[in-house]
C-alpha cells in the first residue's frame, strides 16, 4: 500500500510540474505575442507621425507658394492700376484737347 501511495504522489507531482511548465510555456509565448504586437504598433505609430509630419511640410510649402503668388498678383494688380491710371489721364487729357479743338 505504501508503494501504491508513493506512486500517486509521484505521478501527482509529475502531473503538476507538467502542467505548470506547459501553463509557464504558454504563457511565455503570450508574452512574446504581446511584445511583437506591442512593437508592431509602436512602429506603426512612429510611421503615421513621419508621414503627418511629411504632410504637414508639404503643406507649409504650398502655403509660402501661394502667399508668393498672392504677393506677386498684388505687384501686378498695382502696375495694372498705375497703367489704368495713366490710360485715363491720356484720355482726359484727349479729351480736353478735343474739345478745345472743337470749339
Amino acid at each position: 500500500m505504501v508503494t501504491g501511495i508513493g506512486v500517486v504522489v509521484i505521478l501527482g507531482i509529475a502531473t503538476y510540474s507538467a502542467s505548470k511548465w506547459v501553463l509557464t510555456r504558454n504563457e511565455a509565448e503570450m508574452n512574446k505575442k504581446r511584445e511583437f504586437i506591442i512593437q508592431e504598433v509602436v512602429r506603426l505609430h512612429q510611421e503615421a507621425i513621419a508621414a503627418m509630419a511629411e504632410d504637414l511640410n508639404a503643406l507649409a510649402t504650398q502655403m509660402e507658394n501661394i502667399s508668393g503668388e498672392s504677393e506677386k498678383n498684388k505687384e501686378m494688380l498695382l502696375r495694372l492700376r498705375k497703367l489704368y491710371e495713366m490710360a485715363m489721364q491720356s484720355l482726359k487729357e484727349r479729351e480736353e484737347l478735343y474739345a478745345v479743338a472743337a470749339k
